[in-house]
């Protein structure tokens, strides 16, 4: 669904990115982990085409999308959960929604049910101000959002950052119960078992570069990664 060819990115002299390149298959969850500063957001941010003006290409359902405007990709089926949720905080949660389901005007009631039925304490909280809610509360209402365009793939960055551990299992099994729908996922996280506990394959990026790839399975046995990533 989602292949990526030798991407490169540069920020003046720094080099972020440096000849990635990999893929994600239809209805698979693949992670992508490493540390802070390795260039995971920045891969997330070029794919969105946040980024602009990357080497390589990316390819999505066999279309070179590279150099397209955020909401073009968006319309073509890629929605991103963004680092730090980034809910709009004066906002109310359907206002929220109502933002992420502007490619789908006409089906927004229904997404919204949709949604608030997935996530019931949003439901709940349909009139308060996103602001108000708690960490966890918000990444659900920013997971909420971009499903409101009916993705075939949800790029998620960094969905346990700041979360309390039960907070954080909590979002791990909803992003299992989106797979389980038929989501096509792509999980970038620093938390590497949490990640590798939910997702089929693992691509190690290090400095902006794949370091190490495989089933998530196997790679949480191999050695480098449980010394590195799991502190065993």
């Amino acid at each position: 669904m989602l292949r990526i060819n030798s991407l490169g990115v540069k920020f003046g002299s720094a080099t972020i990115l440096s000849d990635v390149s990999f893929q994600v298959s239809e209805k698979n969850c693949v992670s992508i982990i490493g540390a802070n500063g390795a260039g995971k957001t920045t891969l997330l941010k070029t794919i969105s085409g946040i980024v602009s003006n990357p080497t390589g290409t990316i390819e999505f359902q066999g279309e070179n999308i590279t150099g397209k405007r955020p909401d073009e990709i968006v319309k073509r089926g890629i929605a991103h959960c963004p680092e730090g949720r980034r809910v709009f905080p004066a906002m109310s949660v359907r206002e929220n929604l109502e933002l992420g389901g502007l490619v789908n005007r006409a089906e927004t009631p229904r997404l919204i049910k949709e949604v608030c039925e997935l996530f019931p304490r949003l439901g709940e909280r349909i009139d308060q101000l996103a602001g108000t809610m708690s960490g966890g509360e918000q990444q659900m209402l920013a997971i909420a959002r971009a499903l409101m365009s009916s993705p075939k793939i949800v790029m998620f960055d960094e969905p346990s950052l700041g979360l309390a551990p039960n907070i954080v299992e909590e979002v791990g099994h909803i992003i299992l119960d989106l797979k389980a729908r038929g989501n096509t996922i792509l999980l970038v996280e620093q938390n590497a078992f949490m990640a590798m506990s939910i997702s089929d394959y693992t691509y190690v990026l290090e400095n902006g570069e794949i370091k190490r790839h495989g089933p998530s399975a196997e790679l949480l046995k191999d050695d480098y990664i449980r010394q590195a990533y799991l502190g065993i």
